[in-house]
């Protein structure tokens, strides 16, 4: 759907990310929406554990892009394709911060809605410190507002989605919360024991 780029801020020398929406998926409204639903969350939620999003626009020839501030690290999922698990410990400093960045959310009116190991990024700061941060909400819930919800269209082209357990139609996620029920099923499961939540169909 898109590429990351590292870039340097012409004027600042800030080093940041910059994604771009792919030509091919230019047309696919679902998935614009999906890119735009990103920004917004990234743009409106103001916490450590949240990747930041510091512009976006559309390039002269078309191309929209985001960006974001650039992170050093790995992918939890990568921690744990090279562990298999992570003890208790560190199971906690990886996931309660994300779980804060999700109740932040939530008190914003947006539902994530996929969280796995894959979208929490384990940051290394300049202190060295290591900084959980919540990644893609392309297909989160704005509960205020009605947006397009590409998951209709992921389900039409019969993709597998990983939960834990079975999900609700989409009628019922409009009060749904994620920070506590889609941590537990996904990624502490996976996060402690190494195996992986069950894959179902169309939901």
């Amino acid at each position: 759907m898109g590429a990351v780029y590292k870039a340097t801020h012409r004027w600042t020398g800030r080093a940041v990310a910059v994604k771009v929406l792919l030509p091919e998926y230019a047309r696919e409204e679902a998935i614009v929406q999906r890119f735009m639903n990103e920004a917004r969350a990234a743009a409106l939620l103001r916490s450590e554990n949240v990747v930041d999003a510091l512009d976006m626009g559309v390039a002269a020839d078309g191309t929209m892009y985001l960006v974001l501030e650039l992170l050093e690290g790995e992918a939890l999922a990568g921690r744990l394709g090279a562990s298999g698990r992570l003890d208790p410990g560190a199971c906690a400093a990886a996931l309660l911060p994300a779980m804060e960045a999700l109740a932040v959310a939530h008190d914003a009116g947006i539902v994530h809605r996929d969280i796995k190991p894959d979208n929490i990024f384990l940051h290394r700061a300049p202190s060295g410190q290591e900084v959980p941060k919540v990644l893609d909400f392309g297909i989160a819930r704005f509960r205020a507002v009605d947006v397009a919800d590409p998951t209709e269209r992921a389900a039409e082209r019969g993709e597998v989605v990983e939960r834990g357990r079975p999900q609700p139609r989409r009628e019922a996620l409009e009060g749904a919360v994620d920070h506590a029920p889609a941590l537990g099923p996904v990624a502490v499961q996976e996060v402690i024991d190494g195996q992986r939540g069950e894959q179902v169909g169309q939901f």
